[in-house]
């Protein structure tokens, strides 16, 4: 399937208990008009963890099962140096071959819409009148231990104070996703577009297209993922 396909490639590089590295490559790609993810390999980082040592290791497995490199559109990381540091991590590396690869931190649009989400009702319940309240219905087990032996309010605060350095931690980490601007006509192709470039004018043709603007029912998700429509409007 990789061999034909454009797909969306991710790396994760662990370390098991036996402080060996392994790198895990995933792959997502689209298949009868649906996302699927496989993985692809899992190979042991045997000299080091350094950007080039884990490209090779992809490099490689590329050549081996003649996949190529060109059908990558995407590729997400963790964020490690390793991996997006910008003269020697793995993705500098990939760049020398596909100057124009769109480069993100292991997260996908969904994921991305979920973050902005989850970080409003974390920010909200930080907030020392709800702290006050004891109001911990968004933290289980906190409520459970709350109501069989009681909290102390210092034991509250360190918990509170551990969720704010969480909360700064992921913020920073995830800059580039919570600032992603997703344009409207990705949401619903059918609305009034502006400042859209080179795409206008497939929009407009795909505005007009009476056999396609029905199928847009349940989300664009699945709109977006229709063959019909990436072999009408490829761009």
């Amino acid at each position: 399937m990789c061999r034909t396909t454009e797909f969306a490639l991710q790396l994760d590089e662990s370390t098991l208990p036996g402080n060996e590295s392994v790198l895990l490559a995933y792959v997502r790609f689209i298949k009868d008009e649906n996302l699927s993810q496989e993985l692809l390999f899992a190979r042991q980082l045997e000299t080091d963890t350094k950007g080039e040592s884990i490209f090779r290791i992809v490099e490689q497995f590329f050549r081996n099962k003649i996949i190529p490199l060109s059908n990558i559109v995407a590729v997400a990381t963790d964020g490690a140096p390793s991996m997006t540091g910008p003269h020697h991590g793995c993705i500098a590396y990939l760049r020398k071959y596909l100057p124009n690869v769109f480069a993100i931190r292991c997260v996908i649009l969904r994921q991305h819409l979920v973050a902005k989400i989850l970080s409003d009702r974390l920010h909200k319940s930080l907030n020392i009148r709800n702290i006050d309240r004891r109001e911990l219905y968004q933290f289980p087990s906190l409520l459970k231990l709350e109501e069989q032996a009681g909290i102390g309010d210092d034991d509250l605060r360190v918990f509170c104070d551990r969720l704010a350095i969480l909360h700064k931690n992921m913020t920073q980490r995830f800059e580039d996703l919570l600032l992603l601007e997703i344009p409207d006509w990705v949401i619903n192709p059918f609305v009034d577009i502006e400042d859209v470039g080179v795409l206008e004018e497939e929009l407009i043709g795909l505005q007009n297209d009476v056999e396609l603007k029905p199928k847009f029912k349940i989300n664009y998700q699945e709109f977006w993922l229709q063959k019909e429509v990436s072999d009408r409007y490829p761009a």
